[in-house]
């Protein structure tokens, strides 16, 4: 499985690259003040999960692996003026082809992005505007098991007419 480092810093990377002058990209519920507007949080809200059923495979060495697919979800909040505009523009540019391949060479794809909401609202005596979305990433797993052997086969003996026979 990929570290959650990792993951965490290409969803980074994707994201600051699209971002405009000025914006600063922060994870959410860190242990820091919120930084001026404009600024984008990201969180990681789900995941990663498991979809659908994982692969079992045996390796050159007889070690039992898994392979499977996981998704995880992104939230993504623009917070500053023209947030909504801000977001529709993050949501076509992370489907761009260079935003594909930025993924790839962490193993990570873009599965779907919601429609930006725009969640701007009054906070203390200020207007606050912004924006969400949530973007859904998938990656490729595989687990091995260090402790599994594979049965190559099995020796069974009968006793009533004295035959072996070797099952592969």
């Amino acid at each position: 499985m990929i570290s959650m480092t990792t993951l965490q810093t290409a969803i980074y990377n994707l994201f600051n690259k699209y971002k405009s002058a000025g914006v600063t990209i922060i994870w959410a519920n860190q242990a820091e003040a919120r930084p001026e507007k404009p600024y984008v949080s990201l969180q990681i809200i789900m995941g990663p999960k498991k979809i659908g059923y994982d692969d079992e495979l045996v390796g050159a060495d007889n070690k039992v692996a898994r392979r499977g697919v996981r998704e995880l979800t992104v939230s993504v909040n623009y917070f500053g003026a023209e947030a909504l505009t801000k977001m529709a523009s993050f949501q076509e540019s992370i489907e761009l082809p260079t935003a594909r391949e930025m993924l790839r060479v962490t193993n990570l794809v873009l599965v779907r992005s919601t429609s930006p909401r725009d969640l701007s609202a009054l906070m203390e005596n200020r207007f606050e505007t912004r924006a969400q979305m949530d973007v859904d990433f998938r990656l490729s797993s595989e687990v091995k098991d260090l402790d599994s052997t594979y049965i190559e086969s099995v020796i069974l003996s009968n006793d009533l007419d004295n035959s072996i026979n070797e099952i592969p």
